[in-house]
């Protein structure tokens, strides 16, 4: 395939893929032997790179909400929440993500239904709600 953007399945395939490898490398620190010997030459790799991540999208986000790039802010925030999180398990949920990004390409989907879009919108599902309930709260009065 020449076409390799972001929203057709192969580069979901790729995340996929890319996001097992990691968590897989942060796994196999903690005795996975089927993954030891990569791990042995390289203490901590996985943790390394989800670190890494998590510093890059947490300035990619401060750096898209103060140019007014709310989308690109929210989505860099949840990709730095996903690799903070897949530090604090052990790289489990980034393989978990993986083996369901690896599905999500097999089956036709795109970014809109990956791991990451689903967050996405478990999120801003969230955010609206809270924000109804909120809007409620303070106008309980009976004037909207």
């Amino acid at each position: 395939m020449s076409d390799t953007s972001d929203s057709d399945s192969s580069g979901g395939f790729w995340d996929g893929v890319e996001e097992f490898g990691e968590g897989a490398l942060h796994y196999a620190e903690e005795g996975a032997q089927d993954v030891a010997d990569v791990a042995e030459d390289t203490p901590g790799v996985g943790a390394v790179i989800s670190v890494g991540e998590t510093v890059y999208h947490g300035g990619a986000a401060i750096y898209d909400g103060a140019t007014g790039d709310w989308q690109g802010a929210a989505d860099n925030s949840a990709h730095m929440s996903e690799d903070a999180i897949n530090v604090a398990t052990g790289g489990v949920t980034g393989m978990v993500e993986g083996v369901y990004d690896v599905g999500n390409a097999v089956t036709g989907g795109d970014d809109s239904t990956s791991a990451h879009g689903a967050i996405m919108d478990a999120t801003n599902a969230a955010g609206n709600w809270l924000g109804d309930e909120a809007y409620d709260l303070t106008h309980s009065d009976g004037s909207q």
